[in-house]
């Protein structure tokens, strides 16, 4: 719109109008925030507020235009004052937003934490504390959005509900960002599926990972769309983590005499650990115990359970709780799997 001299003189003409818009509209995000936030721990200063908008005026005023182009409202034009009013108003929402987005930062590292492994938390948080910090335009104007929907008309969106959902839609994207969606999976329209694909094919996890952040869906019914997503895309989902000797006997050296040892930490590693697909590679034996494994039709669920019991140390209730599930469906659901496999296994000790 214009450029830097001509806003430096109009704010040097109107250094009044900006102190009374200042003060107005203080005291209109004063009432909005302090009335929804649960909390008067909120750090929330008119004078600071008024030294926020004159540190940021003069940029944001050059800025404005492209911000105000990628808005629904392009096409209503605005007089001078009127884009200068609206300005100042935006940055005194930020002030306040910003205030809120540090004073919420545990509540928004717990988010984090839960929605993200721990191996994606640190690059999930620096993107999402740049898009909350920074697009004060955009929020604003979602903040002050008239239109809702028919079952929203009654709901009051505070702005910490609006904060957590915020912070939600933004880990959503950081995820969706480069996870291609199959098109049989887009046309079922089922979210949880979809939630299923993108942590077996895109974000590369195990479903013993991710099964616990599946709150609120039943188990038989994750269990299916994994199967579902498994015989389309056979790659995801599978990590082929061979446990070592050396970890459950440290300082262990096989030799010869120690074959039939070797073979067991073998074999209990394909049958809780490995997929049964068979290899140009593999041994003799090796093949006729994929081929028994198959046949008896083990499920990725129950090799789970068997690995969190036998290898990981898990009781049947903290399996429950991770897996959604109350413990003597746990127990029963592993007794006849261990039985089946003892049986297999007896055939090659």
């Amino acid at each position: 719109m214009y450029n830097q001299q001509f806003w430096q003189t109009y704010i040097n003409k109107n250094s009044d109008v900006i102190d009374r818009l200042i003060d107005k509209n203080y005291k209109k995000f004063c009432r909005i925030y302090k009335k929804s936030i649960h909390t008067s721990s909120l750090k929330i200063s008119a004078i600071d507020a008024n030294h926020f908008v004159h540190d940021r005026l003069m940029k944001r005023l050059i800025d404005a235009d492209t911000l105000y182009k990628n808005t629904d409202e392009k096409d209503v034009p605005l007089d001078d004052k009127s884009y200068f009013i609206r300005q100042i108003s935006i940055i005194v929402h930020s002030y306040f937003w910003s205030s809120m987005v540090s004073h919420n930062y545990n509540r928004i590292e717990s988010i984090i934490r839960w929605k993200c492994f721990p191996d994606e938390q640190d690059d999930v948080h620096s993107y999402i504390h740049g898009q909350l910090v920074n697009n004060d335009f955009r929020i604003l104007r979602r903040f002050n959005q008239k239109k809702k929907q028919k079952n929203e008309k009654k709901k009051k969106i505070t702005p910490e509900k609006y904060l957590e959902n915020m912070v939600q839609l933004r880990i959503n994207a950081f995820f969706d960002n480069g996870c291609n969606i199959p098109t049989w999976i887009s046309r079922l329209k089922d979210n949880l599926l979809q939630k299923i694909y993108q942590y077996l094919c895109c974000r590369k996890k195990n479903e013993e990972d991710f099964i616990p952040k599946l709150k609120g869906h039943k188990f038989f019914t994750i269990e299916k769309n994994i199967d579902l997503i498994q015989k389309s895309h056979p790659n995801c989902g599978y990590q082929n983590t061979e446990v070592s000797i050396d970890q459950y006997m440290p300082g262990y050296k096989p030799n010869e005499m120690d074959i039939e040892s070797i073979t067991l930490m073998r074999l209990l590693n394909i049958t809780i650990f490995e997929t049964y697909e068979v290899h140009p590679a593999d041994t003799l034996i090796i093949k006729s115990l994929k081929k028994d494994l198959n046949r008896a039709n083990i499920r990725p669920s129950h090799r789970m359970m068997l690995r969190l019991y036998f290898f990981e140390g898990y009781t049947y209730k903290e399996i429950g709780e991770k897996m959604g599930m109350r413990t003597d469906q746990v127990s029963g659901q592993i007794r006849p799997v261990r039985e089946t496999i003892k049986s297999i296994l007896s055939k090659y000790l």
